[in-house]
């Protein structure tokens, strides 16, 4: 399922994204980012930010909210679902190892930061594999799931979780 976004969400995201940045400034938290070599940290933010808001319409979220200051606290939607936003359509899925075993990652992706696609999901503990694990920026090693061993997504299930 694609999503386009509208005026209103990319200003939403953009809001949201650069407190979050501002907020980790303050914390001196780095950011994780990084990893694949993109070290604009409010842009990452705000990208993740718009991820969050295309696929709570994607799954016919009313009145979604983006949090600031949840982060690990609360997932990103209801249901145990984190939503993880990368550039390029053949993007993989970052998962990390402090990231929740049983919680749901999803991977959206866009070409242009304004249309949104969901590309599949996978619990964090079955993302975890040796084969996965990379280090392309030389910070922090991750997992990175391909797309095509993700699960696809059923937006019936989705919405009633």
């Amino acid at each position: 399922m694609e999503v386009t976004l509208t005026e209103e969400d990319i200003e939403k995201a953009i809001e949201v994204g650069s407190e979050r940045n501002r907020r980790a400034n303050m914390r001196r938290y780095s950011h994780r980012a990084a990893i694949v070599g993109n070290d604009n940290a409010e842009a990452n933010h705000i990208l993740g930010v718009k991820g969050e808001i295309a696929f709570a319409k994607m799954i016919g979220l009313k009145n979604f909210e983006p949090t600031i200051d949840t982060y690990r606290r609360f997932p990103d939607l209801p249901g145990d679902i984190e939503v993880r936003t990368r550039r390029g359509l053949m993007a993989e899925l970052i998962i990390r190892d402090l990231d929740k075993d049983d919680s749901r990652y999803v991977l959206v992706t866009t070409a242009d930061e304004k249309t949104f696609e969901a590309r599949g999901w996978i619990f964090a503990k079955d993302g975890k594999r040796p084969e996965y694990e990379s280090n392309p920026g030389g910070r922090r090693p991750a997992f990175f799931v391909p797309q095509t061993e993700l699960k696809k997504l059923n937006f019936s299930k989705v919405k009633s979780a």
